[in-house]
């Protein structure tokens, strides 16, 4: 679908297909989860807001999926700062593909935001890639029941440091149509999750994690390899945090990269510096 794209066409197909897939992430946290995190999803024309006052991390606090024109219209980038004001978590970020570097950010550093961070890689599959060695006893399992499910919460909760709360969350996406969710195990013990979004032979693929305990054994390649062989889409992306210095921070971009996705563009992260 995508190969024969222009850049341009790409990055708004990313956009759509990953506003799509977070929208539908928010959307599936039963009533009294979102409200014990302030889980909360705001979409206007040009833009996808995410706001979870009681989970301080940026992929679930920003504005993201920002349509080329988005900064023409006042109203709207007022509008933006004003709900993530009132509803994100300290830290909050707009985030800004690179066709929007020019005068998008120009307009919001007026607003007091200034780049942050290294920047999120937005990678595109192109095929299987080489894949890696991976240890021979990790099996990989799609969760299929409600004892996986909160099996598959608990990884996500202890990888990524989400309260307690968030646990109905997560289990409730592991059931939720359009998603699929994968445990790895590694000697029959639950050892990593990963969770794939699909829409018209689309996929997204996120909510990746390994226990401390279990890394470095090729468990995320497995699941990335897994998730691309059930679903078998035409159309499928990912993103990571660009690589810092240390070889951990890499990883996800390198298991990736090994997996046959493409890095087609980097976005950058503004932050408010009032916050």
């Amino acid at each position: 679908m995508s190969k024969g794209k222009q850049p341009a066409q790409i990055w708004t197909a990313v956009r759509e297909l990953e506003a799509a897939a977070w929208s539908d992430m928010v959307a599936a946290a039963p009533i009294a989860t979102s409200k014990l995190l302030g889980l909360r999803c705001h979409k206007t024309d040009n833009a996808t807001m995410l706001a979870a006052s009681a989970v301080p991390r940026t992929p679930f606090n920003r504005c993201f999926a920002l349509g080329s024109d988005w900064h023409r219209n006042n109203k709207e980038v007022a509008e933006a700062m004003t709900w993530l004001r009132c509803h994100a978590a300290p830290g909050w970020v707009f985030q800004l593909d690179p066709d929007e570097l020019g005068t998008a950010a120009s307009v919001i550093k007026r607003e007091g935001m200034v780049a942050s961070g290294q920047g999120w890689a937005k990678f595109q599959w192109m095929g299987p890639g080489p894949g890696a060695e991976r240890t021979p006893d990790i099996e990989i399992e799609a969760v299929s029941d409600d004892a996986m499910a909160s099996d598959f919460a608990d990884l996500v909760l202890a990888g990524f440091g989400f309260p307690s709360a968030a646990a109905p969350w997560f289990a409730e996406l592991a059931r939720r149509d359009g998603w699929s969710a994968y445990i790895a195990y590694v000697d029959g013990k639950p050892a990593g999750a990963g969770a794939v979004f699909c829409k018209l032979q689309q996929a997204w693929l996120g909510i990746d994690t390994s226990l401390t305990t279990f890394r470095r054994r090729g468990l995320q390649l497995a699941l990335i390899e897994r998730r691309l062989r059930d679903s078998n889409p035409q159309f499928a992306i990912a993103e990571t945090a660009l690589p810092q210095s240390s070889e951990l921070d890499g990883a996800s971009y390198r298991n990736y990269s090994k997996s046959g996705f493409l890095n087609t563009y980097n976005s950058m992260n503004f932050a408010s510096v009032s916050t």
